[in-house]
């Protein structure tokens, strides 16, 4: 099993982490694949790392090494501060996003068009499309093209999403507020 665990910290309220790695007879069929990018707000510098039993995470060396060399310098010395420094920036962030989600969630309740389930982490929420028969990915575009607001179509990622729109959270509260307003808007008039 490949578990990715890029977004374990981001978990609201009485949410916790549990790897599949942790469950009976998994740690030795378990390759947990993590990085700096999400936890540390560090997207876009490539520093991550998978753990898994000593044969596959060799393979998966052989193979990386083939395709890249190593991460820049400055990226792993900001890799190691990230990981090595204190916790608190990153449950201050967790915080925040806990906060956006609650007042988006809030909004999403008033909207005729967006509805969504309370996600327990991360920072996106997934409003299901209401009372429109047209793929989310179109949804999606119509929705840039109209209003400026980008969201990507569930089914971007893969089969079992499509359907709802992926929206996130890493705007300001009042600017999420207007962009889904904005959105169901735009759905209203397809």
């Amino acid at each position: 099993m490949v578990s990715d665990e890029v977004y374990h910290a981001f978990l609201f309220g009485e949410a916790e982490h549990l790897t599949p790695a942790a469950l009976p007879g998994m740690r030795e069929r378990t390759v947990i694949v993590d990085s700096v990018s999400k936890t540390f707000s560090m997207t876009g510098w490539r520093v991550g790392w998978v753990a898994g039993p000593e044969p596959v995470v060799s393979a998966i060396l052989r193979i990386r090494q083939h395709s890249t060399i190593c991460a820049t310098a400055f990226a792993q010395y900001g890799a190691v501060a990230a990981l090595e420094g204190p916790g608190d920036v990153v449950r201050e962030m967790v915080v925040e996003f806990e906060r956006r989600r609650d007042e988006a969630m809030a909004t999403a309740c008033l909207l005729r068009h967006l509805r969504c389930s309370r996600p327990q982490g991360t920072f996106y929420i997934f409003p299901r499309i209401v009372g429109v028969d047209m793929p989310d990915e179109e949804v999606a575009l119509r929705i840039l093209d109209r209003t400026g607001v980008s969201t990507v179509g569930g089914s971007a990622f893969g089969r079992g999403g499509a359907g709802p729109l992926r929206i996130s959270l890493v705007r300001p509260a009042g600017e999420l507020r207007d962009a889904l307003e904005a959105a169901d808007s735009a759905i209203a008039s397809i």
